[in-house]
């Protein structure tokens, strides 16, 4: 038997991290709501909420005694292949919008691939939290959802090139699915995973968002599978086997 997700130590650390990151967020997203119709206002705002949250998560993981860095961007390597990784905000847009589609990050490295993480969102009262082999929670166990490619929901890669190139609204017409866009690609992978989406389509990850991504397709019983274009297409076994057959084909 799996142990209890509240016995493992990295999960307990990321639970104490969070807690004090979340009241930063909910103000932060709180003052967003207030000044998001001035672009210049918000566009500060969102700046010194992700500066809040790095502190938070910055000094908390000071203490760990481990090796630990900011997510490199999209195009650079992983700085090392066991220790801690977090972004302090993704979906800066969203925020910038005062979305909720935005939040933290924050994983462990063992060995170059991902022992435990975490996100949180300011739309989420718990944050969710992964384990190698002890699934995903987020107050509840995560399960991905069971249904087919057609009628399903779709979330769509954030750029819309790369969308076009892949031809996915012409699919959606025919099979069909239907498609959505959260701007983020964390999101579209804790969607999936909480059975709010069934399946995902996302490019030009960045190496830390397609191992979290990986991470969380199978800790909530779904299945990832990265593309030789580097598309990373999540979801239940089903439905990436149908969509990847569909990308290979063209329109």
């Amino acid at each position: 038997m799996p142990k209890p997700l509240a016995v493992n130590p990295k999960l307990a650390f990321l639970r104490k991290i969070f807690a004090k990151a979340r009241p930063a967020l909910l103000r932060g997203m709180g003052t967003l709501g207030r000044v998001q119709v001035n672009p210049s206002a918000a566009a500060a705002e969102v700046a010194k909420l992700e500066h809040d949250l790095g502190e938070i998560i910055h000094g908390a993981l000071t203490a760990a005694g481990l090796p630990f860095a900011m997510a490199p961007a999209h195009g650079t390597p992983l700085p090392f292949p066991t220790g801690w990784l977090y972004t302090p905000l993704f979906g800066r847009r969203n925020a910038e919008h005062a979305l909720g589609w935005c939040g933290a990050a924050i994983a462990f490295l063992q060995d170059g691939r991902v022992a435990a993480a975490g996100i949180l969102t300011p739309d989420m009262e718990d944050p969710c939290l992964i384990a190698a082999g002890e699934g995903a929670t987020c107050g509840d166990r995560l399960r991905a959802s069971g249904r087919t490619l057609a009628d399903a929901i779709l979330l769509m890669t954030t750029v819309s090139a790369d969308s076009a190139r892949l031809k996915l609204l012409q699919h959606a017409e025919k099979v069909p699915f239907h498609t959505r866009k959260t701007g983020a690609p964390l999101m579209d992978a804790l969607l999936v995973a909480r059975g709010h989406a069934d399946v995902m389509v996302a490019t030009r990850l960045s190496d830390f968002e397609l191992l979290l991504a990986d991470f969380l397709m199978k800790e909530s019983a779904a299945t990832a599978k990265t593309l030789p274009d580097d598309t990373f297409v999540g979801g239940n076994t089903k439905i990436v086997g149908e969509l990847t057959a569909l990308l290979a084909k063209g329109a």
